[in-house]
């Protein structure tokens, strides 16, 4: 078990490691937040598949399984098979609505 004094030279070694990063400053707030959340909404909405697309790519590129559905109402149950761990379940539902390439979604 280490002491205290042990954990925190350890922290303090590790943010020592980052003095050698690129400056960071935080971003600037929108002068009109609801405004900006407004378009973005649209703009998200207008392309929601190259979107949808593209979240796919990413999680799977870093190890997520993306599941489809034919229909909105068919989500439920095909998360409950999911989240049982049970996974020939995963696996039977990748399979069967993957195979289907079609989306459903309330986004817009």
């Amino acid at each position: 078990m280490t002491s205290r004094a042990e954990f925190f030279d350890r922290i303090r070694a590790e943010m020592g490691r980052t003095r050698d990063l690129a400056p960071v400053a935080p971003s600037v707030r929108p002068a009109r937040p609801r405004e900006r959340l407004h378009v973005l909404r649209r703009e998200l909405s207008e392309r929601w598949r190259e979107n949808l697309h593209r979240f796919q790519h990413e999680f799977e590129r870093v190890g997520g399984v993306f599941h489809r559905v034919a229909d909105v109402r068919e989500a439920p149950e095909a998360v409950a098979r999911i989240a049982s761990g049970d996974i020939t379940a995963e696996a039977y539902v990748a399979h069967s609505l993957m195979s289907r390439h079609r989306t459903s979604t309330r986004w817009g």
